[in-house]
């Protein structure tokens, strides 16, 4: 083992039971009631500031980025997190969202030239995409905060997923290194949010999380890693988005977005965070794998579409716990029948909203 595999061990282990001896600290406040009780994400942050930067000093000189590396941009980063996470706690939701739009745009404005999301494009316009993508990822990562471990532990699952490609060496040693911290940092955070949790992340906590988890992803995409990040991320975006479009094509009766979300219906419907974590994890590890092989794939198309069949097909069944085992055919009409409800009532807010 080099050096560099000795001090990122160092570095991981570290960072994890420190970061345990944090949240055991914080569990200790809990149950003594203290009146000022320290966030969560604020042992999160400060251990993976420490390790992140501890890191990014002693790799440096190992700059095998395609766009090259600025010593500037973890530090920005994290004032940007910590900005957004005071905002956020602070004030609503409106100056959280020009927080984290402010965030992003400085952070993707002085990222260096890379290689853009969609090479089809003109560069501003990929520049602009970068931009609006990673503030809705930021901005709606709080949506997998409803039910005890879901959000820590797709954070976990990402952070993993860009690691094994630093392994590949389909991605630079430094930026594999610092999500190898955020996995060790967010693991220990997740002894104590695993069901029945005894810390909680806030919605702020989980948006400054999501920036901060944002900021790799988006980096990683920039050297040219951007379907397996898909991938990695399908879990998230087919929850989200499905929740979203809900809540705004059919207004009141999906107007609450985690409500929405398979996840938690799962859990309204008598299925135990416990049991959803570990439905979760199961789909997360086979986006792990599927994202590895994508990053020797010849196209950039066929594994991601892959993915988000059988992520949409597994969130089914995990909403649907309840129903016997059906056949793939079955779970295929149901699925088509519920986007045809759902259409059928879009159309009929929309002809009540001519009508008036």
């Amino acid at each position: 083992m080099n050096f560099d595999n000795t001090f990122l061990t160092i570095c991981a282990v570290a960072s994890f039971f420190l970061s345990f001896a944090g949240f055991y600290v914080l569990n200790q406040q809990r149950i003594s009631r203290l009146e000022r009780q320290i966030p969560p994400f604020a042992v999160i942050f400060v251990f993976f500031a420490v390790f992140g930067l501890i890191a990014a000093f002693v790799f440096r000189q190992d700059n095998d980025f395609i766009s090259g590396y600025s010593v500037l941009e973890l530090p920005i980063l994290l004032a940007a997190t910590a900005l957004i996470f005071y905002v956020s706690s602070r004030f609503s939701a409106k100056y959280a969202a020009l927080t984290v739009l402010s965030g992003t745009a400085v952070l993707t404005f002085l990222m260096p030239e890379s290689q853009p999301l969609l090479p089809q494009i003109p560069a501003p316009l990929s520049l602009l995409l970068s931009v609006l993508l990673w503030f809705a990822f930021s901005f709606l990562y709080r949506f997998l905060n409803g039910v005890e471990s879901v959000a820590g532990l797709h954070t976990v699952a990402v952070a993993l997923g860009i690691f094994t490609l630093s392994l590949a060496a389909a991605l630079p040693h430094l930026l594999g290194a610092l999500a190898l911290i955020l996995a060790a940092v967010t693991g220990a955070f997740l002894l104590f949010n695993w069901y029945p949790a005894r810390l909680q992340l806030s919605d702020a906590g989980c948006t400054a999380l999501g920036f901060l988890l944002g900021g790799l992803i988006f980096r990683s995409a920039s050297e040219g890693a951007a379907p397996c990040l898909i991938i990695f991320n399908m879990f998230f975006i087919i929850e989200v988005s499905w929740a979203l479009l809900q809540a705004l094509a059919l207004r009141d009766k999906y107007s609450d977005i985690t409500a929405n979300t398979a996840y938690f219906q799962a859990n309204i419907s008598g299925l135990s965070p416990d049991n959803i974590a570990n439905n979760i994890l199961r789909l997360e590890i086979v986006m792990i794998v599927l994202g590895y092989f994508e990053a020797y794939s010849p196209n950039i198309y066929s594994i991601p579409v892959l993915s988000a069949v059988i992520t949409a097909w597994y969130l089914s069944k995990l909403k649907h716990w309840q129903t016997a085992n059906q056949s793939f055919r079955e779970i295929n009409r149901n699925v088509i029948n519920e986007i045809k409800s759902n259409f059928e009532d879009i159309k009929d807010n929309i002809n009540k909203d001519k009508r008036n």
